[in-house]
């Protein structure tokens, strides 16, 4: 700090020096830039060693001397390198899958995750092998490589249970998409359109009259009854009107419940009231206030009676491929 001269001499100051001690920087990290068979292109991908670099590019291609050089990198000391891959005009192969049940409308396309010619060689398999076919499936995938003028498996990856349900947490593009190393999955655009006409509605709270009296064709509802489920029913086209047309129903559901061995009930659907006789004119005060005091609305209960659980079910139709069908693809356009 400054020194404060309180009397005529020499004083000394020390400043601390501005030079700064040059501190050492690895000297093992290098940067490739070229060809490569597979991977991310235009921007640069962190290695460690060079499994890192033959999981992500490939390894060794004998078009391509930024492997050998990567190679040599590590097999002499190397630590670190920054892949880039160059790759003009390369494109991802990809194919396009298509529901079955609904007239070949398009629902995904699975794409190779990176560009090149490597990608023809991807298989796909879809299977409905699961605990609950009508709204989950497999998926898997198979990458073949050459060996001595053979393809022979060399990755191969299987995605069970998943659902084209964007809210499940089994969401196939969400679930591939984090957790393979081949394939990318994405939705098509606009597919909820093409399906309109083949989903299910579930509505809870009352139903209007008019709403079952519209119920005119067999549908189907998956039904869970205490833990054991889905369990699919096929109902006949209901008949009758109004609480007549809802009983139907209801009997319909418990006898195809009881077939798949579930124990169903209904209460029948009745309505009651009690029934209230004019009061006289000529009565006094104190009879007209105790009478009053007995009368009862009209009321209609629709349900199971007291004492009884009420059961509800969703009308849930699947849009998919029939279980036990296998969907087999090729990626291509590589």
């Amino acid at each position: 700090m400054p020194v404060a001269p309180t009397y005529p001499g020499v004083y000394v100051e020390e400043i601390p020096s501005p030079v700064r001690t040059i501190v050492g920087v690895s000297t093992s990290v290098t940067a490739f830039l070229g060809y490569t068979g597979r991977g991310p292109t235009n921007r640069a991908t962190q290695v460690m060693n060079y499994g890192d670099f033959e999981r992500t590019f490939g390894g060794l291609d004998a078009d391509s001397a930024v492997s050998y050089a990567v190679q040599h990198f590590f097999r002499n000391g190397g630590s670190e390198a920054w892949i880039v891959r160059a790759a003009r005009g390369a494109r991802a192969a990809s194919v396009t899958m298509a529901n079955a049940d609904t007239g070949g409308v398009n629902v995904l396309v699975a794409s190779a995750v990176s560009e090149g010619v490597w990608g023809n060689q991807i298989r796909l398999q879809v299977d409905y092998d699961t605990s609950n076919p009508n709204d989950t499936f497999n998926l898997r995938a198979i990458e073949y490589r050459d060996a001595g003028g053979t393809l022979v498996p060399a990755v191969s990856e299987v995605h069970r249970n998943l659902s084209m349900d964007s809210d499940s947490p089994r969401y196939a593009p969400s679930v591939v998409n984090a957790n393979s190393t081949i394939v990318h999955l994405d939705r098509v655009a606009g597919v909820e359109t093409g399906l309109a006409a083949n989903q299910g509605t579930s509505t809870s709270g009352d139903i209007p009259l008019a709403a079952i009296n519209g119920l005119t064709t067999p549908s189907r509802i998956t039904v869970t009854v205490n833990g054991r489920g889905p369990i699919e029913l096929a109902l006949n086209a209901p008949t009758g009107a109004d609480g007549a047309r809802l009983t139907s129903i209801a009997d319909d559901i418990v006898a195809k419940a009881a077939a798949a061995g579930v124990a169903l009930a209904h209460g029948g659907f009745r309505s009651r009231h009690r029934k209230v006789d004019p009061v006289p004119v000529d009565r006094n005060r104190r009879a007209l206030q105790r009478d009053v005091r007995k009368r009862a609305p009209v009321r209609r209960r629709t349900g199971a009676p007291a004492g009884r659980p009420e059961r509800r079910h969703r009308n849930v139709r699947r849009c998919g491929a029939p279980p036990g069908g296998i969907w087999d693809a090729r990626l291509a356009d590589g």
